[in-house]
């Protein structure tokens, strides 16, 4: 089965110059499309941010330690509220090894399939391409680049929590996501669901 990143005009024969190659399924155990994927997305904020590809709508990075809890609430409700008017990406400094499993229960139970979600580290190219920046509140540290948007929602952590917490917390998130959509001038959707 082949794969194609989807890159070519935008790296034409420099991706081999630069080392860019197949990522290895070991970042990702088990599952190489996984790592394919963040290859791809990867791929697609270093060209965003050396505009070799144009950023049609606003790009919202939201980073937090594992990106296991509130970054994937925060990236979830964004998507599905945001629709086609906005982009976004989570990821981690220290990247947990799956998404947390109630934060997983309590989003399906709101509608959000995150199954095909995974943690993600964080890479200077993902902070270049965003518009904002959003860190959750856990004292994660990113590159300050000219011309992006700095935030801190100051969130628990959810890690270790009820379900009943962890719903509290995904309320907040989407609270401050609608917040955001507004201050960027898009319309939320009305039904999240």
């Amino acid at each position: 089965m082949g794969f194609s990143l989807g890159l070519g005009p935008a790296f034409p024969r420099e991706a081999g110059r630069r080392g860019i190659r197949r990522p290895r399924a070991e970042v990702w155990p088990g599952d190489e499309r996984v790592a394919l994927r963040f290859a791809a997305e990867r791929l697609t904020a270093l060209a965003q941010a050396t505009n070799r590809i144009a950023k049609p709508v606003p790009e919202v990075l939201f980073v937090c330690t594992q990106n296991s809890g509130r970054s994937q609430i925060a990236a979830a409700l964004l998507d599905r509220l945001g629709g086609s008017q906005v982009h976004v990406r989570s990821a981690g400094s220290l990247p947990a090894g799956e998404v947390n499993p109630t934060v997983v229960h309590v989003m399906t139970q709101r509608g959000f399939d995150l199954g095909a979600e995974f943690p993600k580290p964080i890479t200077d190219d993902f902070i270049r391409a965003a518009d904002v920046v959003i860190t959750m509140g856990c004292g994660d540290a990113c590159p300050i680049y000219p011309g992006r948007r700095y935030l801190d929602w100051d969130l628990p952590d959810p890690a270790d929590q009820t379900p009943q917490i962890v719903a509290g917390i995904a309320d907040r998130i989407e609270t401050k996501v609608r917040q955001l959509l507004t201050e960027l001038g898009i319309e939320p959707a009305k039904d999240p669901s």
